[in-house]
């Protein structure tokens, strides 16, 4: 398989559609509940936490395989990372539904990155997305999506940079968090505004 098929590739896994698929199974039009996205989070708000962390680890598990097939395959590690951004793409912009509806590929980042980053940076960026998830958790205002902002956003280029002790792999970091911050535009606007609601999750 060439390059391009390597991205074309990690474009349609990412373009699997779980949390649209867990929803319609249970005769739910995910596009309709809370921000209309098939991700995790509003799988949560529709379906519960149980349902909600199947997608998360779903999710997570399309960025892993993207990595690990390209390996598989022969190519380096940038190349498995421009294969997890295409995953990453195809995630908020699946091919299955129309480029819509996708999710902010939160998840499958974190499944690339997993393997991408050394296990001792992955560790303390893990940790440290805990300790704040905890730390809202106790406030009772748990908002994801500022949690994601300011944990993932440094920590990406941060932790690629760290783990192979290179500029090339934080540039390569800084393109993920871009990203990030663009499947999250809504979102930040709404925090700006102070106007982000805090996650509900379906009892």
């Amino acid at each position: 398989m060439n390059y391009a098929g390597v991205l074309l590739l990690g474009y349609i896994i990412g373009s699997i559609p779980f949390g649209y698929l867990i929803a319609a199974a249970h005769g739910i039009e995910i596009s309709k509940i809370g921000s209309g996205s098939s991700g995790s989070t509003n799988i949560m708000r529709a379906l519960g936490l149980k349902w909600g962390l199947l997608v998360l680890l779903l999710d997570v598990f399309k960025g892993a395989a993207v990595v690990i097939i390209s390996r598989i395959l022969g190519y380096d590690w940038m190349v498995a990372s421009a294969a997890l951004f295409a995953a990453a793409v195809g995630h908020a912009y699946p091919l299955f539904l129309g480029l819509r509806g996708g999710g902010k590929s939160v998840n499958t980042m974190i499944g690339g990155m997993a393997l991408l980053a050394s296990w001792q940076v992955f560790a303390v960026v893990l940790a440290v997305w805990l300790f704040v998830f905890l730390r809202q958790k106790l406030r009772k205002r748990l908002v994801v999506s500022l949690i994601n902002l300011a944990v993932l956003v440094p920590g990406i280029p941060i932790g690629l940079g760290l783990s192979y002790l290179s500029w090339q792999w934080g540039l390569i970091g800084f393109g993920f968090s871009i990203f990030l911050c663009f499947t999250h535009r809504e979102n930040i606007k709404r925090l700006i505004r102070g106007e982000e609601k805090p996650l509900r999750v379906k009892r």
